[in-house]
């Protein structure tokens, strides 16, 4: 939540600015979609890290998900404003069910495309930072537009590149056993390269 807030702050207006659109209900859209984009260039990476997957359709989910939360908090706090009146809350309370009815309705239908989210990724806690302090660089380059916070990028993006090769290389070549104490006899799991094998029935 700090994070998402950081983005909006940081990179909300700049990414709105991007586009001029005259016609309301565009812009009213590209409203969302700028929100939704500031949010995701600053938590994507912790995202990916605990949860190991991308939304890769959140621009869309985010054109229903962004108003009917404001549907929601305005909804509730118009039921407790009215509660001293008859049939009223309930009817405001009837609205903002089917409202969130609809919504689920349409995260179903979303989520039964292949393409919804993008798994099996993963981020160790040293490529979040990095990914971080690049965010960080990438609003001062487009606050100052100055040549020597681009050089900087350049060169950590150059060099991350050459650390991160390297770190796939040595998980290439590892080989590793792990053994467990388990109730039934000792489970095994054995590391040749990315691949795991296991054996967790107590037969070694």
């Amino acid at each position: 939540s700090y994070l998402a807030v950081l983005g909006i702050v940081l990179f909300y207006k700049k990414t709105y600015r991007l586009l001029y659109l005259k016609n309301r209900v565009l812009d009213f859209f590209w409203q969302i979609s700028a929100l939704s984009l500031s949010v995701q260039l600053a938590t994507f990476a912790i995202s990916i890290y605990y949860f190991h997957h991308f939304p890769a359709l959140f621009l869309i989910t985010n054109l229903a998900a962004i108003p009917t939360a404001t549907v929601v908090l305005i909804g509730s706090l118009s039921v407790f404003a009215t509660s001293f009146l008859p049939y009223i809350p309930d009817l405001i309370g009837d609205l903002i069910q089917w409202w969130i009815y609809g919504y689920q309705k349409v995260l179903i239908l979303l989520s039964r495309w292949d393409i919804t989210s993008i798994e099996g990724l993963s981020l160790k806690s040293h490529h979040v930072f990095l990914i971080m302090v690049f965010v960080l660089l990438l609003h001062k380059l487009i606050e100052s537009r100055s040549l020597s916070v681009f050089v900087v990028i350049t060169v950590l993006l150059v060099l991350s590149s050459f650390y991160i090769g390297y770190d796939q290389y040595r998980l290439g070549r590892q080989q590793l056993m792990t053994m467990y104490a388990l109730k039934d006899g000792v489970g095994v799991d054995v590391f040749v390269g990315s691949k795991c094998y296991s054996d967790l029935h107590g037969a070694l």
